[in-house]
């Protein structure tokens, strides 16, 4: 983001085909939430928190936020507003 000079970014780590999805900003393995599918015990990267804001956050030094769905569903204008007012 610092070097693209931009404010805001959208990260949303789901791959379906591999039974990854987000809801709600928790991440999903199937129908298991990530530190309860058994990857928390993974030897190089264990997952121990499935609250993807969380996980960013210790990962950025940049705010998080998080787009709620109810946003996404109403269509482009209401995540513009949803992305604005976390500003």
């Amino acid at each position: 983001m610092a070097e693209l000079q931009c404010r805001q970014t959208i990260f949303c780590p789901a791959f379906p085909v591999a039974g990854r999805t987000v809801y709600a900003g928790h991440l999903f393995v199937h129908d298991k939430l990530l530190d309860q599918s058994g990857m928390e015990d993974h030897p190089l990267n264990p997952m121990r928190d499935s609250c993807l804001p969380r996980l960013l956050a210790q990962q950025s030094r940049a705010e998080v936020g998080l787009v709620a769905y109810r946003d996404v569903a109403a269509g482009a204008a209401a995540i513009a507003h949803a992305l604005q007012q976390q500003l």
